[in-house]
């Protein structure tokens, strides 16, 4: 994962960061978004995943694993994370899941991931499955300071928080670059109160940043679920 670049967190607008939620509002709309923290060896990386399953979360591959050490051991996830606020505790998973074409060949089109938990996340909400974005999409995720508390970021097309330069079958992507810790942030929109994931916010550069939204997502997450027992 890229190193945090504090300055340019500095940088955001605080209308982009959600401080003015009630706790109560924090647990009902945003528990289906887990800080993630993952373990290499001694180091720690954060990252940000979403559930789409009691028992299934869904992050970007490489907050998963890289080419030098393969599937990462192990990771903790807090969702609905609020400041040091952690409204269903800690969770820690050893099981993922990526695509074997970005295990062998790091294939960009294929950076989305799972983890697989051993007991049921009961939350209010899942995020449900929609290959094709609507207009005003969403993301919102965890930056990369600290590991053991956080606030979400909020990125809204409509409020001026990014531009859509192009959009193809494997990604979309966007003018403006956004910041590390959020890779895995669901690409998503609401429709009558239903959480519709579009894709996997998974990279970024000084000027722009990709999502994730190959059509064989899905059919990834659907054999996870159907594989469990």
């Amino acid at each position: 994962m890229p190193k945090f670049n504090f300055k340019r967190v500095r940088k955001l607008r605080d209308a982009n960061r959600i401080l003015n939620s009630t706790l109560s509002h924090q647990r009902v709309v945003f528990p289906a978004i887990s800080k993630l923290v993952v373990k290499n060896g001694e180091k720690y990386f954060a990252g940000t995943a979403f559930s789409v399953h009691p028992r299934i979360l869904v992050t970007a591959a490489h907050c998963l694993f890289s080419k030098g050490s393969g599937l990462y051991k192990s990771a903790t996830l807090f969702p609905g994370l609020h400041l040091n606020d952690q409204p269903y505790g800690k969770i820690f998973a050893n099981k993922f899941s990526i695509p074997d074409e970005f295990r062998e060949h790091y294939t960009p089109a294929y950076d989305f991931g799972c983890i697989i938990l051993d007991r049921d996340l009961i939350l209010p909400n899942y995020f449900s499955w929609q290959h094709s974005p609507g207009a005003n999409c969403i993301i919102k995720g965890y930056t990369y300071e600290n590991m053991g508390n956080g606030i979400l970021w909020n990125t809204q097309s409509e409020f001026g928080g990014f531009t859509v330069l192009s959009s193809g079958i494997n990604e979309v992507r966007l003018e403006n670059a956004l910041y590390s810790g959020m890779s895995g942030s669901p690409y998503y929109s609401i429709n009558n109160g239903q959480l519709l994931s579009h894709g996997i916010y998974v990279s970024n550069d000084n000027y722009s940043s990709t999502v994730c939204v190959n059509p064989q997502i899905a059919a990834f997450i659907d054999n996870i679920k159907n594989s469990l027992v």
